[in-house]
């Protein structure tokens, strides 16, 4: 492990022989990291504060400073904090190498905090200055979800398709497209849903992606709901067979169970729902399932 204590002792005797060096931004600097790597952000924090405030025009050191105080808040999920944080960042060095990530992390900690119109803000100032930044998609991801809360559903929609679109067969594509599913079922929108499943995922190629079941299962409980029985039988027995690990699963042996029931086969239907009880109780993590 790392002699983070040895560290700190060392730079602060540097610091002592050498008060005018030109590595003292540094020295400062990687004592603070030291606390924070020791988890001791409250000190931590002290000396980032400490290097900022001594050189607050270091092109390099400053604004990473500034943002892994931000850092330090959100490991202890003081997210308010954390948001002020980085929006010091914001406001002070633009143009930083450090400046697109911690407009990325604002705008995830004005979601989390729900200060939900400011974080969509956030993202299409990022989208702006920075429209093929790695961390593109991943705004994307932020600004549909604020916007499902704000209940702005088709500009949701726009941007979760935004990222299906800009980076196809990766995962966060999986999880915008479960979420596209989902929106459209809380709007009881089952025919766009099975549209999406006849058009789309039957030309996808197979996937392992926890993502991937779940929106499978959306499209099964979607034939469920418009009472496509055979359909939604399909679709849980597939997912039974392809994810038997995921909590997709358990949830497409529920399904099964009901589809049972609704064609009027009761013994089949009490026997899949007692495979239910099986795999909720050797899973003590579906314990809220049952």
């Amino acid at each position: 492990s790392q002699d983070y204590d040895g560290a700190i002792v060392k730079y602060e005797e540097f610091l002592k022989t050498y008060p005018f060096s030109k590595y003292k931004p540094a020295a400062l600097y990687r004592i603070a990291s030291a606390r924070f790597q020791k988890k001791e952000y409250g000190q931590a924090r002290l000396s980032y504060g400490t290097m900022i405030s001594q050189f607050p025009s270091d092109y390099f050191y400053a604004p990473l400073a500034q943002y892994l105080i931000g850092e330090s808040y959100l490991v202890l999920n003081q997210m308010r904090e954390a948001l002020f944080a980085y929006s010091k960042i914001i406001t002070q060095y633009k143009g930083y190498p450090i400046y697109p990530q911690a407009m990325y992390r604002l705008a995830w900690a004005q979601h989390e905090v729900e200060d939900l119109s400011q974080a969509v803000q956030t993202c299409d100032n990022f989208l702006t200055l920075y429209p093929s930044h790695k961390l593109t998609v991943n705004i994307y991801l932020i600004k549909a979800n604020s916007l499902v809360h704000l209940k702005k559903y088709t500009e949701a929609m726009a941007a979760y398709q935004k990222i299906v679109d800009m980076a196809p067969l990766t995962e966060i594509a999986e999880e915008a497209q479960f979420l596209m599913l989902k929106t459209q079922y809380e709007q009881k929108d089952y025919s766009s849903i099975l549209t999406s499943y006849h058009y789309l995922f039957r030309q996808l190629p197979p996937s392992t992606s926890k993502w991937r079941s779940l929106s499978q299962l959306i499209a099964g409980e979607s034939y469920l709901a418009t009472n496509q029985i055979e359909q939604a039988q399909g679709i849980y027995e597939s997912l039974l067979k392809m994810y038997p690990s995921e909590m997709a699963a358990v949830y497409a042996q529920d399904g099964l169970a009901w589809c049972y029931e609704l064609s009027g086969k009761h013994k089949e239907a009490l026997e899949t729902r007692e495979k239910l009880k099986e795999m909720i109780k050797t899973d003590p993590s579906l314990s809220a399932f049952s």
